[in-house]
């Protein structure tokens, strides 16, 4: 699920990370401001993770509208929310996601393979 890409670290600003959370393969980090603009015009998540090795990964947009799966209160919905997240958390072994449209996904904080989301409004 993760996309490397070498633009990565030329479209953030240390100054806009809002949030970061250790893990056992590397640090996943939160963007707002600018450098959220910037990573979502590349097709990724404002959130980014550093692994050991100073790798950047992103989490492809497209890859979580195009999850099979169906978004509990909403289940109406054709596709998942990809909108900006403001906030995330760890919850024993998932890293969840709350986005400025009132849905929290949440990853597998190993592999970050996008597991589910739900409508919280």
């Amino acid at each position: 699920m993760l996309c490397c890409c070498d633009e990565i670290s030329s479209q953030i600003n240390t100054a806009d990370c809002e949030q970061s959370i250790a893990l056992e393969n590397g640090t996943i980090y939160l963007y707002l401001g600018k450098s959220a603009d910037n990573l979502s015009a590349l097709g990724c998540l404002n959130m980014i993770l550093r692994d050991q090795h100073g790798q950047l990964s992103g989490l492809p947009i497209k890859s979580i509208k195009n999850a099979a799966l169906m978004v509990k209160h909403q289940e109406a919905m054709k596709e998942p929310n990809a909108s900006p997240v403001i906030g995330m958390w760890l919850d024993g072994s998932e890293i969840c996601a709350q986005h400025w449209e009132g849905f929290i996904s949440r990853f597998d904080s190993e592999t970050l393979k996008f597991i589910s989301q739900v409508f919280t409004k």
